[in-house]
């Protein structure tokens, strides 16, 4: 089996690090060896509980400041000695916008990121950064078209290297008759402005003036 290590700096969990549960349980262990790595925060403990009952190997590595974090986080994974390397990044700035790359690249190693936000304001010191440390990066995965634009055009990411990954769901099955009640709309997430939720109260009251019932 092939070790691949999933890399995260999360400070707790999110929809981001949802994915790497999803990634490492999907993963074909008759060919893939997944090990995740998490911080040794107390917020991920449930990720980690939720990894390990769906038989995913997991290591918890010391969460240091700064720089001393990479390092550390570099040396556990060299202890896995994988042949990629996925960064795991909730935004384009994280794990040092990116930098960390340059501590877990070895010879016969790939380093893939994968980024999931990029619709948040740039930084022109960290867009700096990102194109310092981007050719350390072999792939960068978004989840859009639109972010795929984005990640080029506002943050620094070689277009070159990017590569669009939808967001899979599970099959719903038969949809079943909408029973003749209101339209009911639900969202589930943080409440914050990147969101969305504002664009969809507008759209929701938009829809009412126009007579949806909902």
């Amino acid at each position: 089996m092939i070790p691949i290590a999933l890399v995260s700096d999360a400070r707790y969990e999110g929809g981001a690090e949802r994915y790497l549960l999803r990634l490492g349980a999907g993963l074909d262990r008759r060919r893939w060896r997944p090990v995740v790595l998490l911080p040794d925060r107390a917020l991920l403990d449930d990720l980690a509980g939720h990894l390990a009952t769906a038989g995913v190997e997991t290591v918890r590595w010391r969460r240091r400041r700064g720089v001393l974090g990479a390092f550390e986080l570099a040396r556990a994974i060299d202890r896995i000695n994988p042949r990629l390397v996925h960064m795991n990044m909730p935004s384009p700035y994280e794990m040092g916008c990116g930098g960390w790359a340059r501590l877990m690249a070895r010879p016969g190693r790939a380093v893939v990121a994968t980024e999931h936000i990029a619709d948040i304001a740039p930084s022109r010191r960290r867009v700096a950064q990102k194109r310092l440390w981007g050719g350390l990066i072999d792939r960068t995965i978004t989840i859009s078209k639109a972010h795929a634009g984005l990640l080029a055009s506002r943050h620094g990411v070689r277009g070159d290297r990017i590569r669009v990954v939808y967001n899979g769901v599970e099959d719903p099955g038969t949809p079943t008759l909408r029973p003749p009640l209101p339209f009911r709309v639900v969202v589930v997430g943080s409440l914050e402005p990147r969101k969305g939720q504002v664009v969809l109260l507008r759209a929701a009251a938009a829809a009412i003036a126009s007579g949806v019932d909902m």
